[in-house]
């Protein structure tokens, strides 16, 4: 583990993974996306692949959590994991000229294939962070790829479009097989694997769930998790294009222009981590507690404001707050998690988060229509309270240090 200065070179490898993994899986899903509206002119079955993809998420996080990340060294599992998304992607390619997807059912068979063995990357490479990097460094590392994530969300989004419009569907798919080739040379070439595991204490997904029941901290956290992605719903595009048109009453400039001044204020935050990380670790806890306080108390204002220019403060705010309470839960987790069960730990939470995202994506959608959605966006301030409330009693989250000087 490097404790110098500077991160180590392993830890850029898995930065840049992400960032290719990153791009890769964006152009894929435009490619998607295009080819089953272009073929179906369905909003429905184009909605579909997200819920497909969610399912397939659920289920691979509790594969990853039951029967592989405890047979597997974490850096044998990220090599797994790019090969299959990239074995599925040229099978994409053969499927293409032959059936030209009249039967689009086989288009989401193999979203649902490349999204199980995609929910396997992210709780490994959270797993790898803390082997790689020293405990001082976690908010640090986690806030660069928080950094990554965002640009490459951003800027993929922007770039990805015109790509898959100007290339077609197979050159396209073909330079999403290249992004994962580079990722996958990446992982092969960093040296450090997996920690020593104990034979004796193999982890299961009921095992697992033991252990966030059993620590208090990470149930505690868990919670806090599981309220606010029910509470995230309302920032999907279609709850906040919806809230922008009826309750603000403006056109859909407004909404772009909220989702790009929260991923600024997404940046700052992450910024502002890494120039005041060791602040951050002697004040962890009560960091947690203050952001999702303002996360309550933004989203309250949100639900009852009806003017563009205070909504899109707002969002701006909300950015910073969000990134940092996420992060610096992130590395309170990375600290409090056995090293040898963390990635099988990690796949059990994402299985609960991820079912939980789909019940009240469904759910929200549904209440949106009986009772509005300005409704949804109260309900979920309601949320935010709640995990406010869950961090500011638990007498581990408030006075969490992840380093004491």
């Amino acid at each position: 583990m490097n404790k110098s200065s500077h991160f180590s070179l392993d830890f850029y490898k898995l930065l840049f993974t992400n960032i290719f993994s990153n791009l890769g899986e964006i152009i894929f899903n435009v490619t998607v996306l295009t080819l089953i509206y272009a073929h179906t002119k369905s909003v429905f079955e184009s909605t579909l692949v997200i819920v497909i993809s969610m399912l397939a998420k659920v289920i691979g996080s509790y594969i990853g959590s039951n029967y592989i990340f405890h047979k597997f060294s974490i850096r044998n599992v990220l090599i797994y994991s790019e090969s299959l998304r990239i074995i599925f992607a040229i099978i994409f390619i053969f499927l293409i000229p032959i059936h030209h997807f009249e039967n689009i059912y086989i288009l989401f068979i193999l979203v649902f294939l490349i999204n199980i063995s995609n929910s396997f990357f992210t709780p490994g490479s959270l797993a790898l962070i803390p082997i790689i990097l020293s405990k001082e460094k976690l908010i640090q590392g986690n806030s660069w790829f928080s950094i990554s994530n965002q640009l490459t969300q951003t800027i993929g989004w922007l770039v990805a479009v015109p790509i898959v419009n100007f290339l077609g569907n197979i050159i396209s798919i073909i330079v999403y097989i290249f992004l994962f080739i580079i990722s996958l040379l990446l992982i092969l070439f960093m040296r450090a694997d997996s920690i020593k595991r104990d034979e004796n204490n193999i982890t299961n997904f009921t095992k697992a769930l033991k252990f966030i029941r059993d620590k208090k901290i990470v149930r505690d956290i868990t919670m806090m998790d599981l309220l606010e992605t029910s509470a995230n719903i309302i920032w999907m595009p279609t709850f906040l294009l919806t809230f922008t048109l009826e309750i603000l009453n403006e056109g859909e400039h407004i909404w772009g222009i909220q989702g790009a001044t929260y991923t600024l204020g997404s940046l700052l935050g992450s910024i502002i981590l890494i120039k005041f990380s060791k602040s951050f670790n002697r004040l962890g806890g009560y960091t947690i507690v203050l952001s999702a306080f303002i996360m309550f108390l933004l989203t309250i204002g949100y639900s009852l404001n009806s003017l563009a220019i205070i909504a899109i403060i707002i969002c701006f705010i909300d950015g910073p707050a969000y990134q940092i309470r996420e992060t610096v839960q992130k590395s309170i987790l990375q600290t409090e998690i056995p090293l040898d069960i963390q990635s099988s730990v990690y796949s059990t939470i994402n299985t609960l988060i991820f079912g939980s995202y789909i019940i009240w994506l469904l759910l929200g959608s549904y209440m949106a229509d009986i009772f509005g959605v300005q409704w949804i966006f109260v309900f979920a301030a309601i949320l935010y309270f709640l995990s406010t409330v869950i961090a500011f009693t638990s007498n581990e989250i408030r006075r969490y240090r992840i380093l004491n000087e």
